[in-house]
């Protein structure tokens, strides 16, 4: 290779990543209900325990549309497809705009806290769950909450045909769960962006 053929490889990689920002933006309240406002795809579902966090695949989790994609409108509603069909939910921040309740076609609210959100990111999770403490004194939202960890770990397990032996995993304390989103343009005509990356 000459050396004008590496001047330019060298300009055209340089180029490429100063046009690559890293996603760094801190979750400002202020714009959080025009940066919601848009199509957002899930891609990871997440579940985090004091030891560990396990990636539970899309072909494995369906938590809030059966497509994993959710459309947030600026009038505070919400559109998902349920059992094939588009069906509309309600949305509405609280906590100076840090928390994000939605509540489904069927009246079933969940109930998020931002982690992080940008122009294309999205991170949403829930409160972590204390599974030291007394089953019979949790909350519904901790119930909630535990019941859909177990069904999405219970998919991973080697028992059920997944890639992780729970019977070797340390014991959890605390459970959470997290969904990591991406505007749904890129998923439709990238698949994921070129420059794409996560802080944190």
């Amino acid at each position: 290779m000459n050396r004008l053929s590496i001047l330019v490889a060298l300009l055209f990689v340089s180029l490429f990543l100063s046009n690559c920002k890293k996603t760094t933006d801190a979750v400002t309240p202020a714009n959080i209900p025009s940066q919601l406002a848009r199509k957002w795809a899930f891609y990871e579902l997440a579940i985090q325990t004091d030891a560990k966090r396990y990636s539970i695949p899309n072909d494995k989790s369906s938590l809030l549309s059966d497509d994993n994609v959710i459309a947030f409108l600026a009038d505070g509603t919400y559109s998902y497809i349920d059992t094939g069909k588009t069906k509309m939910g309600k949305w509405i921040l609280t906590n100076t705009n840090q928390t994000l309740t939605m509540t489904d076609a069927d009246a079933s609210a969940s109930v998020w806290q931002f982690t992080a959100i940008s122009g294309i990111d999205l991170e949403l999770s829930t409160i972590k769950v204390d599974l030291t403490k007394d089953p019979n004194k949790f909350t519904d939202e901790e119930n909630g909450i535990t019941l859909i960890a177990a069904f999405a770990l219970a998919s991973i397990d080697k028992s059920n045909g997944g890639t992780v032996d729970f019977k070797t995993e340390p014991k959890a304390k605390t459970i959470q769960i997290s969904n990591r989103t991406i505007l749904f343009i890129y998923l439709r005509y990238e698949t994921k962006p070129l420059c794409y990356f996560r802080s944190g």
